[in-house]
C-alpha cells in the first residue's frame, strides 16, 4: 500500500506540467541575425513562412513559436503560441520587425473542433486564418497584416470573421472589412438563403500588436450581430 501511493506521488511530480513565461519578446537580438537567434529559450519554431512585405527582393519571414512549457487556462494546461515578423536583411540574416503575443490560440483554445492556424504569404501581405469552436458551433478568423513603411510595423489591411454558429445546417454570419478602401461585407445565409450587403465605413488603424483573439470584434466595428 505505502508502495503505491509512493508511486503514485513521484508519477504525479514528473507528469505535473512546468508553467510557462511569457513570450520574452525583450531578449531576442536587436540587430540583424541569424533566424534560429530568434528563438528563445523553451520556445519551438511551429511555423516560417516565407514572404517579401517591403518590396526590397529580401526574403522576409512570418515565424509562429510554439511553447514548449505549460499554462493553465480554465483548469487546462496548454501551451502558448507567439508570432514574430522579421525582415530580411543581407547576408541571409533578419532584424525584428513586429510581433503579437495574443493573436494566435493556444493550443487547447479553439474548444472541441481544436485551434486550427495557418499562416499564409500573399503578394506584399500575409494572412493569418484560425478555426475553432464546437458542438454546431464553427468560428473562422481571417486577418491580412502588410508593412507600413511611415511606421515600421504591419498593419491591419483586412479582417473577416465567420460565425457559423449551425455548421450542421449551414447557417452563420460572415463579416469582412477592407480597411484601406473602408468597404465593408455582412452576409447572412442558410442553407437556403443568403442576405449580403456593403456599406461604407471608417474605423480606426489597427497594427498587429493591437488584435486579440477573442476581443477583436468586427460585429462591434460595424454595429452588426453575428446571430
Amino acid at each position: 500500500m505505502h508502495r503505491y501511493l509512493t508511486f503514485m506521488a513521484i508519477s504525479l511530480i514528473c507528469t505535473t506540467p512546468v508553467l510557462a513565461a511569457d513570450f520574452p519578446i525583450t531578449t531576442l537580438p536587436k540587430s540583424p541575425s541569424e533566424v534560429d537567434a530568434f528563438r528563445p529559450p523553451h520556445w519551438q519554431f511551429e511555423h516560417k513562412i516565407q514572404t517579401n512585405l517591403n518590396g526590397d527582393k529580401l526574403k522576409d519571414l512570418v515565424v509562429t513559436f510554439q511553447s514548449d512549457e505549460y499554462t493553465p487556462k480554465d483548469g487546462v494546461p496548454t501551451r502558448d503560441r507567439a508570432l514574430v515578423v522579421l525582415l530580411g536583411c543581407p547576408n541571409n540574416k533578419f532584424q525584428l520587425t513586429d510581433y503579437n503575443t495574443k493573436l494566435l490560440l493556444c493550443t487547447t483554445c479553439g474548444g472541441q473542433l481544436g485551434a486550427d492556424i495557418e499562416i499564409n504569404p500573399l503578394k506584399d501581405s500575409f494572412q493569418v486564418e484560425q478555426m475553432s469552436g464546437g458542438g454546431t458551433d464553427q468560428f473562422v478568423s481571417d486577418y491580412t497584416f502588410a508593412y507600413d513603411e511611415k511606421t515600421k510595423t504591419c498593419i491591419l489591411v483586412k479582417a473577416q470573421q465567420d460565425d457559423n454558429f449551425d455548421r450542421v445546417g449551414g447557417s452563420g454570419t460572415r463579416l469582412s472589412l477592407d480597411f484601406k478602401s473602408g468597404v465593408a461585407t455582412i452576409n447572412h445565409y442558410t442553407s437556403a438563403h443568403e442576405k449580403k450587403q456593403t456599406k461604407q465605413v471608417r474605423t480606426k488603424q489597427f497594427f498587429l500588436s493591437d488584435l486579440e483573439e477573442g476581443k477583436f470584434d468586427l460585429g462591434k466595428i460595424l454595429n452588426v450581430k453575428f446571430h
